[in-house]
């Protein structure tokens, strides 16, 4: 399906990150596997699926989640280090990983003229931080990270922009990020890669590989 011949319709897009405009869903994955490994593979591979099915959600979430499987007591001190371990990891990585093809070109380009807006479950200052090595901030009107939810942000935007929502559409790979438009009453677009493939082969709706144009 072209990506185009879709979102020409709407006046305001809403894009989830990983998975959708960079190919990092990866290397959040390797982060977790390195922080975890010393709990042997199957915990790890556990994890992975658990990240895999969740890709929309925040890892603030997800530590006290693991730590449990593990039998680790969750305390604010383990899950600030597992955090600050993980974006030493993940941010130099993130930048440097590949770009959905065609989304650097889609997003600088903005053909429709469209309001774009950045929903995504990294750390507010971090996806910031990703977003300013990208030079990418003047594509996006705003852009909200953890701890905000997806549903949140995309709730306050509407409210504050006084958006239509039949005007409105979320680009995303997840079904965290399918729940976040329905729940906002606003249409969505599914990525589909590598990594979430089980969830893709069952979803009922557009679902786009890239942001090529088709001539």
């Amino acid at each position: 399906m072209d990506f185009h011949n879709i979102i020409k319709n709407y006046s305001n897009v809403f894009w989830d990150f990983d998975g959708v405009i960079k190919e990092s869903v990866d290397i959040k994955k390797k982060a977790f596997i390195t922080l975890f490994s010393r709990y042997g593979p199957k915990v790890t591979q556990k994890i992975v699926e658990h990240h895999y099915d969740n890709g929309g959600i925040s890892r603030y979430e997800k530590f006290p989640l693991y730590l449990s499987w593990v039998n680790e007591i969750v305390n604010d001190e383990k899950i600030n280090y597992l955090d600050k371990q993980f974006r030493s990891i993940v941010v130099s990585n993130v930048v440097n990983s590949d770009w959905v093809p065609g989304a650097d070109l889609f997003l600088k380009k903005n053909e429709y003229r469209q309001k774009f807006y950045l929903v995504s479950a990294t750390p507010q200052n971090e996806i910031e931080e990703i977003i300013d090595h990208l030079g990418m901030r003047y594509s996006f009107k705003k852009i909200f990270g953890s701890p905000v939810s997806k549903i949140s942000a995309i709730s306050t935007i509407l409210k504050e922009d006084s958006l239509k929502f039949h005007d409105c559409i979320m680009v995303g790979d997840s079904i965290s990020d399918y729940e976040a438009a329905q729940k906002n009453g606003i249409s969505f677009i599914l990525r589909r890669h590598n990594n979430n493939q089980k969830y893709a082969s069952k979803y009922i709706g557009n679902v786009i590989d890239n942001f090529i144009k088709n001539n």
